[in-house]
């Protein structure tokens, strides 16, 4: 398994552009684990992931309140709770909402028995989501996309100004949700980094996306 720590050089989600007063949202792949087999579901963080997620959580103590989503998967509510630790400066355990639309199914599985992820593979399952290729069983890209965006958006319009929400899920949720934002696309060579994704700030007149530096317009959700 990688042994390389985030803060020694590679990427982490990027959240210098969002203005903590504002109502910020970050939706995030979970932190490291080891290579996982062939159908292989449940596979906890390693150490690795463990001191990426407290290193993040250290770079997001800007920001003064905060409200936490996960995956009902084991490692997304651990990539959580690691977060909060390095938030918090604790071991304290804080709520955290689990939702379906984060994982098991998420939002573009919508038979699991006609699941492709098995019969395809993870990277090509994706591969053809970008594309606007038909699978059977999976929600096409667009309306998935909708369906996760809407889920946020929901939260952020609950919750009070300067709050961080935090979503954590899956390289196979993250990956054509940011393709369908802003056009960036994924595959083999290229693919989400444990704790990467994107952001969504509300500014009280606007929603914009922040993806690597940049913004990106969401009037088309």
């Amino acid at each position: 398994s990688r042994q390389t720590f985030h803060h020694m050089g590679y990427k982490m989600i990027d959240t210098s552009l969002l203005n903590p007063l504002n109502k910020n949202a970050i939706v995030i792949r979970h932190s490291d684990r080891d290579h996982m087999q062939p159908n292989q579901i449940y596979q906890p963080l390693n150490e690795v992931g463990r001191q990426n997620a407290c290193i993040l959580g250290e770079k997001l103590r800007g920001f003064k309140k905060f409200a936490f989503f996960s995956s009902p998967v084991d490692r997304c509510i651990e990539t959580n709770e690691c977060i909060m630790k390095g938030i918090f400066q604790d071991n304290n355990r804080r709520q955290i909402s689990v939702s379906n639309v984060l994982g098991e199914p998420g939002p573009y599985v919508v038979v699991r028995k006609q699941n492709a992820f098995k019969q395809f593979g993870c990277h090509t399952v994706v591969e053809k989501q970008i594309a606007h290729e038909p699978l059977e069983g999976i929600r096409p890209t667009e309306d998935g996309a909708k369906m996760l965006v809407d889920y946020v958006l929901e939260e952020i319009n609950k919750a009070e100004d300067g709050t961080l929400l935090i979503f954590v899920t899956h390289d196979a949720i993250v990956g054509p949700t940011i393709f369908e934002l802003t056009g960036e696309k994924f595959n083999k060579e290229h693919w989400p980094e444990f704790i990467d994704g994107f952001a969504i700030e509300n500014s009280g007149t606007e929603f914009k996306v922040i993806r690597s530096g940049k913004y990106f317009d969401l009037r088309k959700f």
